[in-house]
C-alpha cells in the first residue's frame, strides 16, 4: 500500500471514530451544556442536572467516552478541550447561517491578463473571483457564511481579503488553520494556460488540507516587498489581493518603452526622449535588481527549491 493510502486511511478512521462519539444525543447535549454554562468548568451533578439523563451511571460513561477528546476533567468537574469549543461553534456557525449563496456581481477591478472587469460570487460558502473573459481564477476559497449577515458586498470582500491575508500567512509561516498541524510548501506547475506557471501549494501533514498561492503572494507579509511596492504607488493593506498585478509583471512592465522613430529631424526632442527613456531603463533595472533581492532573501528563509525557481523566472 502507498504511503498516501496509508495516510488517507489513517484519516478516515479518525474522522470515522470522531463521528460515532458525537452519534448520540446525550454527548451532543454534554457539550452543549458545557458550552452554554456559564463556568468553564462544571461539576458532575450540576452537568447531569443541565443535561437532565438522571441515570449517574449512564451518564457517566457518557462523560468517559468524550473525556479526553472533546472534554477534559480536574478535581472541580469538566470543561470543553479546543476541540469540544470548535465542535459545538463550527455546528451553531452552520446551523444559524441564514446566507450560502450570492448571485454573481461585477467587481470595480480588471484581470490583468485582459483587461476584463471581475466578477466574484458566493457559491456554496466559497469565494469565487474569477474574470469572466479568460477564465483565470483569483479566488476560489471557503469562507464562513456567518460572515455575510447583515453586511453589505463590499464589506463581505473587505473582510473576506484581510481574513485571506491572515490564512496565506500562517500557511507560509507552516501552520495549519483547521487543525493546527504543520504545512509543507512545494512549488506545483500550472494545470491549464489560465493557470499560473508555478504556484505554491501548503499542504498539512495532519488532516491533509491545502491552500495555493502564487509565487508574489508568498511573500506578502514580507516587509520588504510591502516597502518596495509601497515606493512604487502600492499599499497592500489597502489594495484587494486581486487587483494586485504580479510583481513581475510589474517589473517587465517598466522595461517596456516607445520608439523614438521620426524625431529624426528634431535632434532636440530626440535626445530628451532617449535620456528619459535610458533613466527610465535604468530605473526598470534598479527596481528588478531590488525585486530579485528581496525575493531570493525572503524564499532563503523557505527551501532551496523556491530558490532556485526564483533566481530561473527573475533572470
Amino acid at each position: 500500500m502507498k504511503r498516501t493510502d496509508m495516510a488517507t486511511d489513517a484519516l478516515t478512521e479518525r474522522m470515522e471514530s470522531g463521528f460515532r462519539l458525537l452519534a448520540n444525543e446525550t454527548r451532543v447535549r454534554i457539550l452543549f451544556a458545557l458550552y452554554d454554562a456559564p463556568d468553564r468548568v462544571v461539576s458532575f451533578s450540576a452537568l447531569n442536572d443541565r443535561v437532565g439523563l438522571g441515570d449517574s451511571g449512564r451518564f457517566n460513561y457518557h462523560l468517559k467516552q468524550l473525556t479526553g477528546k472533546f472534554i477534559y476533567r480536574d478535581d472541580d468537574g469538566y470543561a470543553l478541550l479546543f476541540s469540544g469549543l470548535a465542535v459545538c461553534r463550527s455546528m451553531l456557525a452552520a446551523l444559524a447561517a441564514e446566507q450560502r449563496n450570492l448571485d454573481p456581481f461585477a467587481l470595480d477591478s480588471e484581470c490583468y491578463h485582459c483587461g476584463t472587469t471581475l466578477v466574484a460570487r458566493y457559491d456554496h460558502e466559497y469565494v469565487v473571483i474569477q474574470c469572466p473573459e479568460c477564465g483565470i481564477e483569483f479566488h476560489d476559497f471557503p469562507f464562513p457564511p456567518g460572515t455575510l449577515d447583515g453586511r453589505s458586498r463590499e464589506e463581505i470582500l473587505s473582510i473576506y481579503d484581510g481574513w485571506m491575508r491572515t490564512q496565506t500567512m500562517l500557511a507560509v509561516d507552516g501552520l495549519c488553520t483547521w487543525c493546527f498541524g504543520p504545512r509543507t510548501s512545494e512549488l506545483v506547475a500550472g494545470d491549464g494556460p489560465s493557470d499560473p506557471p508555478v504556484r505554491v501549494v501548503h499542504t498539512c501533514q495532519r488532516c491533509t488540507a491545502d491552500m495555493s498561492t502564487k509565487v508574489g503572494e508568498t511573500f506578502q507579509s514580507s516587509p520588504a516587498l510591502i516597502a518596495f511596492l509601497y515606493d512604487h504607488g502600492i499599499d497592500v493593506s489597502r489594495t484587494p489581493s486581486w487587483d494586485r498585478m504580479p510583481l513581475e509583471r510589474r517589473v517587465r512592465r517598466g522595461r517596456e518603452h516607445r520608439p523614438v522613430a521620426g524625431l529624426a529631424h528634431h535632434p532636440e526632442r530626440r535626445r530628451n526622449l532617449l535620456a528619459h527613456h535610458r533613466r527610465g531603463r535604468e530605473r526598470a533595472r534598479r527596481d528588478a535588481r531590488v525585486a530579485r533581492s528581496f525575493v531570493r532573501f525572503t524564499v532563503l528563509l523557505k527551501s532551496n527549491s523556491v530558490i532556485r525557481f526564483t533566481e530561473m523566472y527573475f533572470r
